[in-house]
C-alpha cells in the first residue's frame, strides 16, 4: 500500500513539474541601464523558455536601453523595455516576433501662394487679410494683392478685407489660389457719409447735412437739420 502511495506521489511530481517550471519563467527579474537591445534581448532568452525572432534590417538592435523589473510577466518586461520606440512585439507560443511599427508623420505646413482679386472690378485687393483656419498664422495681401503663407494641406484660409464678404478657401498643393471677393452690400447699405467727413450707421436715405447758418441761442453754435429721402454733397455740405 506504502509503494503504490509512493508511485502516486512520483506520478504527480512528474504531472506538476513542467507547470512549476512555467509559472517560475512566468515572470522575470532583470535590471540593466543603457545596454544595447540586442544584449537584453539575449539575456531575457537565458533567464526564459522564450526566444526573439526579427530582422536586424528592421529592428534597430543596437540602440541602448535601460530597463529596471522585479517578479514582473513578459508582456510587463516588453512594454517597458519597448516604449518610446517603434518596434511592436508579438508572443506565439514561445516565441517573441519583434516587428516595426507604422511610425506617425506629423504633417508639415506648406508655402501656399495666391491673389486676392474684386470680383467686379478685377483689380487686386491690397492689405486684405489671410489667416488658416483655427491657427494663428497670417499673412496680408501686398501691393499685387498677392500673399503666401504656411498652411497644411487639406486645411482652409479665412480671407477677409473690410466691406467685403469673408471667404473660406480651401488650400490645394502645388497651385496658385485665386480669391475673388464681393462687395458686402449688408455693410455697403448702413454705413453714409454725413456733413465734413463723419461716418455713421443710418438708413441708406437718411443723412445729416448743414441747414442755414443760424446759431442756437442757448449754445451759439450752429444748427443742423436732418433730410429725409435726400442725398448730401460731402464737399459742400448741401441737401439736393
Amino acid at each position: 500500500m506504502k509503494r503504490i502511495k509512493f508511485l502516486l506521489l512520483i506520478f504527480l511530481i512528474a504531472i506538476l513539474s513542467p507547470n512549476l517550471m512555467s509559472a517560475q519563467n512566468s515572470t522575470l527579474t532583470l535590471s540593466m541601464s543603457d545596454t544595447p537591445l540586442n544584449e537584453i534581448l539575449n539575456k531575457i532568452e537565458k533567464k526564459t523558455n522564450y526566444s526573439f525572432q526579427y530582422s536586424t534590417q528592421v529592428i534597430d538592435v543596437k540602440q541602448k536601453r535601460t530597463i529596471h523589473v522585479k517578479n514582473q510577466p513578459i508582456e510587463a518586461v516588453l512594454n517597458i523595455l519597448l516604449k518610446g520606440t517603434d518596434i511592436q512585439y508579438h508572443i506565439k507560443g514561445k516565441q517573441i516576433i519583434l516587428n516595426a511599427g507604422k511610425k506617425e508623420t506629423k504633417k508639415t505646413p506648406a508655402k501656399s501662394k495666391g491673389i486676392v482679386m474684386d470680383s467686379k472690378t478685377r483689380e487686386p485687393i491690397i492689405g486684405a487679410s489671410i489667416t488658416v483656419e483655427g491657427e494663428k498664422t497670417g499673412s496680408i495681401s501686398d501691393i499685387d494683392g498677392r500673399f503666401e503663407i504656411e498652411a497644411p494641406e487639406y486645411s482652409r484660409l479665412c480671407v477677409s478685407y473690410m466691406g467685403y464678404v469673408t471667404q473660406l478657401v480651401p488650400v490645394k498643393a502645388n497651385s496658385l489660389l485665386e480669391v475673388w471677393m464681393s462687395e458686402d452690400t449688408k455693410v455697403i447699405d448702413e454705413v453714409v457719409v454725413v456733413g465734413y467727413g463723419a461716418v455713421s450707421k443710418k438708413k441708406p436715405h437718411d443723412c445729416h447735412c448743414p441747414g442755414e447758418a443760424g446759431k442756437d441761442s442757448t449754445s451759439g453754435s450752429k444748427q443742423y437739420q436732418p433730410v429725409i429721402n435726400g442725398s448730401c454733397r460731402r464737399l459742400t455740405g448741401n441737401c439736393q
